[in-house]
């Protein structure tokens, strides 16, 4: 498996296939590996990347620098260092957050973007919101 120093990271990835880039993003406590199935479906026509994001996976765990803005600078150094200089982006979840936040800071890296199960932010409200927050985060921490 190969990997990608950016920013302050060892970034784990896989890279599969030929033809115009696909990077695909995995949700919060996920890893690259969740997207198997659709690697190999698109790899049949596409080069399909999907790297273990920040504190996720195989790749680098820090104390701190977990911020959407953080994931989307880690992308950009990801794809300067590959180098992909136009892709496709797909995101679940927090990658489809991570997305949002790539495509409006550097639009002109993209050649399409889709989101996939995620919202532009989380505002963490109420009791019960807070409750299922915290109960996630203990449960990734574990």
């Amino acid at each position: 498996m190969p990997t990608i120093t950016v920013n302050d990271i060892t970034m784990a990835y896989t890279d599969q296939g030929s033809g115009e880039p696909v990077v695909l993003l995995h949700g919060l406590g996920s890893c690259k590996e969740d997207w198997e199935e659709q690697i190999a479906a698109l790899a049949a026509h596409y080069r399909v990347i999907a790297p273990d994001l920040r504190g996720h996976g195989q790749t680098s765990k820090p104390k701190k620098g977990y911020s959407i803005k953080q994931f989307a600078e880690d992308i950009r150094a990801f794809a300067d260092v590959l180098p992909l200089n136009q892709f496709h982006l797909i995101g679940f979840s927090l990658g489809g957050m991570i997305s949002q936040q790539f495509a409006s800071t550097y639009p002109q890296r993209l050649k399409s973007v889709v989101i996939i199960n995620a919202t532009p932010s989380v505002i963490i409200n109420n009791w019960p919101l807070r409750k299922m927050f915290w109960g996630r985060l203990l449960t990734i921490r574990l």
